[in-house]
């Protein structure tokens, strides 16, 4: 089964199982980045927990197209805004416990807005955790003023932008070999 045939089921359960209005929407908002990384971009070993890669999510609509996509046993949440900091924390904990895992963190729009993942994003830059990658996944309609060059406030960080509508492109971007020792950010517009 292609990335594009794993998202239109995800989509179709959200749509049977959410209600419709802001929740579906934004649950929807995830899927195709979340079928690149559950089905195209993440490593996982069955038995093997410590050499999983991480995912950590927000509450809310992430968490339901999460489960929509049967990532549940891989993610871990976060208080809303606070995603980035347990995704460091983990980071750092790979590196100190010499683990070869990588964490991934989705945030949303409106923690671009939150101090407290600017600080994270700069504690990840000064520790060169070249092994985290944050992913934003932005409805382009609904770009919030002051997260509108988002790729410039992550300038520490290798910077990509994706669409967010093909589960292909975003598993692309995530999978580009890299050179340098920076964490990744990945703007994923979805239209």
């Amino acid at each position: 089964m292609t990335l594009q045939e794993k998202a239109l089921k995800i989509k179709e359960k959200i749509i049977s199982t959410v209600s419709p209005g802001a929740e579906r929407r934004e649950a929807l908002c995830y899927v195709d980045t979340l079928a690149a990384l559950g089905h195209g971009v993440m490593k996982t070993q069955a038995g093997k927990p410590d050499w999983e890669d991480r995912l950590v999510i927000a509450p809310g609509a992430c968490t339901l197209a999460c489960r929509a996509a049967q990532l549940e046993a891989d993610a871990h949440a976060a208080a809303a805004g606070e995603a980035l900091a347990l995704a460091v924390d983990m980071a750092l904990k790979a590196r100190a416990d010499i683990k070869i895992y990588k964490t991934y963190t989705l945030i949303r729009q409106e923690d671009c807005l939150s101090g407290s993942l600017w600080e994270n994003a700069i504690r990840a830059s000064e520790n060169m955790l070249e092994d985290l990658t944050v992913i934003l996944c932005r409805d382009s309609v609904e770009i919030l003023s002051g997260a509108d060059n988002i790729c410039a406030k992550f300038s520490a960080f290798d910077t990509l932008s994706a669409d967010g509508t093909e589960p292909n492109a975003v598993a692309l971007s995530l999978l580009l070999p890299r050179r340098s020792h920076k964490p990744l950010f990945v703007c994923c517009d979805v239209k």
